[in-house]
């Protein structure tokens, strides 16, 4: 009974100790997204894994060439222009500035005001956006392409021929299996 007890208690304690942790680093995490706000990144920028989204989901209107992004030196632009917290807003970002579109009114603009105004609610989502901020969420957009499966290596055929030669070998000692001298 006491080793129940006290098992109840260790494990109560380490959830209590693990919920504090957790606390004290989205208390860090809140402070670093407030002095971040507004403000440039000093991180750098992988444009080849951030132009995959806009790869993936071309728009039908118009998108910037090559020649015309190189011209207006666009990696530097984006990089000036970025305020974003997670990879994948910073890979919408730049699709959305790439392919500018033929609709005059601004379809984000209800969300740009909400957020502007409720300072804790733009804080919260920002926090489950870091989530999103690993460099393995540039791969996100791999999974809209069509192509998505692997294709098989050329030595796939030969495990036809492994299976049945593993098969051949078990059945073969199970016939006869080897002699054991002593």
């Amino acid at each position: 009974m006491q080793y129940l007890i006290l098992g109840t208690i260790a494990v109560i304690t380490v959830f209590l100790v693990i919920h504090r942790l957790n606390k004290i680093r989205e208390k860090k995490q809140i402070q670093q997204i407030r002095e971040a706000w507004g403000k440039p990144k000093s991180e750098s920028f992988h444009f080849v894994s951030i132009q995959r989204y806009a790869d993936a989901v071309k728009e039908k209107f118009h998108r910037l060439t090559d020649q015309t992004m190189e011209d207006i030196d666009f990696n530097r632009l984006f990089a000036f222009i970025d305020r974003t917290t997670s990879k994948v807003g910073q890979q919408f970002l730049f699709k959305k500035v790439i392919e500018p579109t033929n609709h005059p009114e601004d379809q984000s603009a209800e969300l740009i005001q909400l957020f502007a105004k409720d300072k804790n609610l733009r804080e919260e989502i920002q926090l489950k956006l870091l989530k999103l901020s690993n460099h393995d969420a540039y791969y996100i957009p791999l999974l809209l392409w069509d192509s998505l499966l692997v294709e098989e290596p050329k030595w796939f055929k030969l495990l036809t021929l492994d299976v049945i030669i593993v098969a051949c070998l078990v059945d073969m000692f199970s016939i006869c299996p080897p002699s054991v001298k002593q």
